[in-house]
C-alpha cells in the first residue's frame, strides 16, 4: 500500500511489541497495527481511518502514533464529527508517539506524563463522545481527551477494557480543564479497569460536565467487576488544584465495583468534586484506600462539594477496611459519609480516617458531620475485629449522626470520635461525638474491641434525643477519657445526654457493658425532660478511673436527673447494675425540676470499686426542686447504696416540693462492711425544706446506717428560699451512730439527729 498509514512490516511490528512488552509488561500479539501519522481529520494517516481499518480487521489491533515532531508541540487532532465507533478489539496506545513520556515517579502522585496526543472535540458536534466503545477487550491509553459535547470515553455493550494514563476533560498541560460536556468515562458494561497501579497507568479525570452536573466516572446499567484504581479525580495533574467534575468523582449506579486498592499505587485521589466524591445507588461496591477531600499527600483540604462518600438506598457496600493500606482519608467535604435511605442496610464503614489528614493527627473536618446515617438500618460504622475502627474527628458539628425514620439497629463501635488517631489528643467534633435520634442502635459493646473512644468533642460525648429514640444500648465506651482511661480527655458539656428519649441503657449488667463516663466538662450523664422516662444506667465508672480507683471527675455532677424526667433507673440490685459514682466535681447523684419516681439502687457514691475508700464526690446524692417520689435504696440488700467519703453531705433533700422520696437500707458514712466509718465530710443525711419524706421504715431491710459522718447524722432545715420549715419526714428504724449490727458505736460527729 502507498498510503500513508499502513500495516507495518513484520520487524517494525517486532519492535512496537517489545517496547510495549517492556513499558507494560505485556506479551499480546496483535492482529494488525496502523499507525497514525498526522492530525487530520480523515483521510490516510488520520486517527478515524486507522479506527476504521481496525474495526474491519478481525482480532486485536494496535493504533500507534507516529507524527512528524514539533518541538514543543502536542498533537491536536479535532474530529469534525463523532469518530468511528470502535466495534473490534483494538489498543490505541497515545505514549507511542515519539517524545510522549510516560510517567515513571513514584506510585501514588498522579499520572505526571508528558501526553502529546490531543483529541479536541469542539467541532465534532453537540452529544459527540470522544472514544465511543461497544467492542469490548479494548485498551486506551496516553491520551488527552476534552471539549466534546458528550462523553469523554464512552464504553458499552462488551466489558473487559483498560483505560490508562489518559487525561480526560483537562488539556495536555495538565493545569486547564476545558472539559467534556458529559461524564469523563461512562461505563454500561461489565470487567473493565480505569487506570492501574503503574504511574504510567494512571489517570486524570477533571472538569468533566460542563453540560451539567456529570461524574468523573460513571458507572451503571448493571456493570459489575469494574475498578478504578490510581487515578486523580477532580483536580489537576499535581493533586493539589481544584479541577472538579461538575457531578460526582465517580457514581458506582451499579452493584459489585471497586473505587481504588490496598496498596499507595492503587489509591484514588478523589477531590474538588461539585456533587461528591463517591456516589453509590447499589450495593456489594468497594471504596478501599482513597483520599477524598484531600490533595495528593493527604495533608490538605480540597473537599468535595457534599458527601466523600454517599450511598443511596443500597445496601451492603464496605468502605474502607481493616488492613492500614484499606484506609480511606475522608475529609474536608460536606459531609464524609452518608448512607441514606430504607434500602442502606449492611453497609460497613471501618478503618477510614474521617475528618483528619492522612496521619489522623491534624484536623481536616467535613465541614457537616463525620458520618451520617439517614432513615437507613443496620449499618456498622467500625466493627470489632482489629483495624475496623475509624478516627472520626475534628468534623465540624456531629462525629457520627443517626437519624430519621428507619435509622435503627445501627452499630458504631470500636472508634475514636473526638481524638486523634493515637487517641491521646483531643480532635474533637465540633458539637457532639454521637447523636442518636431514632431506635434500637449500639454504641459499644460488652468486648474491648468494640469499645469507642468518645472524647474531646466540643459539646456532649454522646447525646440520645427524641420521643422516638428508645432501646438505644450505650456500653462498653470510654467518654471522656483518653484511649488508657486514665488520663482527662473530657468533652465540652455532657459525657452522655438524654434528651426526651425513653428506655435507653447507658452501660448494663453483662460483664464488659460499663462504660467509663469521666473528665467531661459538665454532667457524667444528663437525663433531662418528660419523655426521658425508663432509662437504665447501670454498670458503670462515672466520676473515676479506669481502675475505679482514682478520681477522674466531671466537672459538674456525675449523674443529673432533672426537668420532669422520671421513672429511671440508676444501678439496681444486683453487683452487675452497680454504678461507681464518685469523684465527680459536684453531685454523685442529683435529681431537679419534677424529677419523680427514679431509683437509685446498689450504687458506690462517693467510693472506690472497693466500697472501702473514699473517691469524694461534692456530695453523695441531692434532690431539689420538686423531685418527689423518688427512692434511694431500698429493702434488700442489692438495692443498698454506699453514699459514704463525700466531701460535704451524704443525701440533701432540699425545697419544700421535694415530697414523699424514700431513702432505704443505705449505708451512709461507712465502708461497705458497714462496720467501718468512712466519713461524709458533712451530714449524713440533711433536710432543707424537704417534706413528707422518709428516711427508713419499720422493717429490718428498710435501716439505713447512718454513722461516722463527720458533722450530724440526720440534720433538718428549713427551705433556704422560703423559711418554711421541713415537715412531716418519718425518720425510723435506722442505726444513727452504730455500725451495721448496731453493737459498735460509729458516731457521727455531732448529734445523730439535730
Amino acid at each position: 500500500m502507498s498510503t500513508g498509514l499502513q500495516k507495518n512490516s513484520v520487524p517494525a511490528i517486532l519492535v512496537i511489541m517489545v517496547l510495549c512488552l517492556l513499558a507494560f509488561g505485556s506479551t499480546s500479539v496483535w492482529a494488525a497495527t496502523f499507525t497514525v501519522t498526522n492530525t487530520n481529520d480523515s483521510g490516510p494517516g488520520s486517527l478515524r481511518q486507522a479506527i476504521l481499518l481496525a474495526d474491519s480487521t478481525a482480532g486485536v489491533d494496535l493504533i500507534n502514533f507516529n507524527i512528524p515532531v514539533v518541538t514543543g508541540a502536542s498533537f491536536i487532532i479535532k474530529p469534525l464529527s463523532a469518530l468511528p465507533v470502535i466495534t473490534d478489539p483494538v489498543i490505541i496506545d497515545g505514549y507511542t508517539q515519539p517524545f510522549a513520556v510516560p510517567n515513571s515517579s513514584s506510585p501514588g502522585v498522579g499520572n505526571n506524563a508528558t501526553l502529546l496526543i490531543q483529541l479536541d472535540g469542539t467541532s465534532a458536534g453537540i452529544g459527540t463522545h470522544g472514544l465511543d466503545i461497544i467492542a469490548g477487550g479494548t485498551t486506551v491509553r496516553g491520551l488527552v481527551i476534552h471539549s466534546f459535547g458528550g462523553n469523554g470515553i464512552d464504553l458499552s455493550t462488551a466489558g473487559g477494557n483498560v483505560i490508562e494514563g489518559n487525561f480526560i476533560g483537562i488539556d495536555s498541560s495538565g493545569t486547564t480543564a476545558p472539559g467534556n460536556s458529559g461524564i469523563g468515562v461512562t461505563i454500561t458494561t461489565s470487567g473493565n479497569t480505569i487506570g492501574g497501579a503503574a504511574p504510567a497507568a494512571q489517570n486524570i479525570i477533571s472538569g468533566n460536565g460542563t453540560g451539567g452536573a456529570a461524574s468523573g466516572i460513571g458507572v451503571t446499567g448493571g456493570a459489575t467487576g469494574n475498578q478504578v484504581v490510581g487515578n486523580l479525580i477532580g483536580t489537576d495533574r499535581t493533586g493539589t488544584v481544584d479541577l472538579g467534575n461538575s457531578g460526582p468523582g465517580v457514581s458506582l449506579d451499579a452493584a459489585g465495583n471497586t473505587v481504588g486498592g490496598t496498596t499507595a499505587a492503587e489509591r484514588n485521589i478523589i477531590s474538588g468534586n461539585d456533587i461528591g466524591g463517591v456516589t453509590i445507588t447499589f450495593g456489594l461496591n468497594v471504596v478501599v484506600g482513597n483520599y477524598i477531600g484531600t490533595d495528593v499527600a493527604g495533608a490538605a483540604a480540597l473537599g468535595n462539594t457534599a458527601g466523600g462518600v454517599a450511598v443511596f438506598d443500597a445496601p451492603n457496600n464496605t468502605i474502607g477496611g481493616t488492613a492500614p493500606g484499606a484506609r480511606n482519608v475522608i475529609s474536608s467535604n460536606q459531609n464524609g459519609v452518608v448512607i441514606f435511605g430504607i434500602a442502606s442496610t449492611g453497609n460497613l464503614v471501618r478503618g477510614n480516617f474521617i475528618g483528619t489528614d492522612v496521619t489522623g493527627t491534624v484536623d481536616l473536618g467535613n465541614s457537616v458531620d463525620g458520618v451520617q446515617i439517614l432513615g437507613a438500618p443496620g449499618n456498622t460504622i467500625g466493627g470489632t475485629g482489629a483495624g475496623a475502627g475509624n478516627v472520626i474527628s475534628g468534623n465540624t458539628v456531629i462525629g457520627v449522626r443517626i437519624s430519621n425514620a428507619g435509622a435503627d439497629g445501627n452499630f458504631v463501635q470500636g472508634n475514636l470520635i473526638g481524638t486523634s488517631a493515637s487517641g491521646t489528643v483531643a480532635m474533637g467534633n465540633g458539637l457532639f461525638g454521637v447523636q442518636i435520634s431514632t431506635k434500637n442502635n449500639t454504641v459499644g459493646g460488652t468486648t474491648a474491641a468494640a469499645r469507642n473512644i468518645v472524647s474531646g468533642n466540643t459539646s456532649h460525648g454522646i447525646q440520645i434525643v427524641s420521643s422516638v429514640a428508645t432501646g438505644n444500648l450505650v456500653q462498653g465506651n470510654y467518654i471522656g477519657t483518653d484511649v488508657t482511661g486514665t488520663a482527662d480527655l473530657g468533652n465540652g458539656l455532657y459525657g452522655i445526654d438524654i434528651s426526651n428519649a425513653p428506655g435507653n441503657t447507658v452501660g448494663g449488667t453483662t460483664a464488659g457493658a460499663g462504660n467509663l463516663i469521666s473528665g467531661n466538662s459538665q454532667e457524667g450523664v444528663n437525663i433531662i425532660s418528660a419523655s426521658a422516662t425508663g432509662n437504665f444506667v447501670q454498670g458503670n465508672f462515672i466520676g473515676v478511673d479506669v481502675t475505679g480507683t482514682l478520681s477522674l471527675g466531671n466537672s459538674f455532677n456525675g449523674v443529673f436527673i432533672r426537668s420532669g424526667a422520671s421513672n429511671n433507673t440508676i444501678g439496681g440490685t444486683t453487683s452487675a447494675a452497680r454504678n461507681i459514682i464518685s469523684g465527680n466535681v459536684s453531685v454523685g447523684v442529683r435529681m431537679d425540676g419534677g424529677a419523680n419516681g427514679n431509683l437509685i439502687q446498689g450504687n458506690y457514691i462517693g467510693t472506690d470499686v472497693s466500697g472501702a475508700l473514699a473517691v469524694p464526690n461534692a456530695a453523695g446524692v441531692l434532690s431539689v426542686g420538686g423531685s418527689s417520689n423518688n427512692t434511694i435504696g431500698g429493702t434488700t440488700v442489692g438495692a443498698r447504696n454506699i453514699i459514704s467519703g463525700n466531701t460535704v453531705d451524704g443525701i440533701d433533700i432540699s425545697n419544700i416540693t421535694s415530697t414523699g422520696n424514700k431513702v432505704e437500707g443505705n449505708f451512709i458514712g461507712t465502708d461497705v462492711t458497714g462496720i467501718t466509718a468512712l466519713a461524709n465530710g458533712n451530714y449524713g443525711v440533711r433536710f432543707s425544706g424537704g417534706r413528707n419524706n422518709t428516711i427508713g421504715g419499720t422493717t429490718s431491710g428498710a435501716r439505713n446506717v447512718i454513722s461516722g459522718n463527720s458533722n450530724a447524722g440526720v440534720v433538718i432545715f428549713a427551705d433556704g428560699g422560703t423559711a418554711l420549715p421541713a415537715t412531716g419526714n418519718v425518720i425510723q428504724g435506722n442505726f444513727i451512730g452504730t455500725d451495721s449490727t448496731g453493737t459498735l458505736a460509729l458516731g457521727n460527729g455531732a448529734e445523730g439527729i439535730v
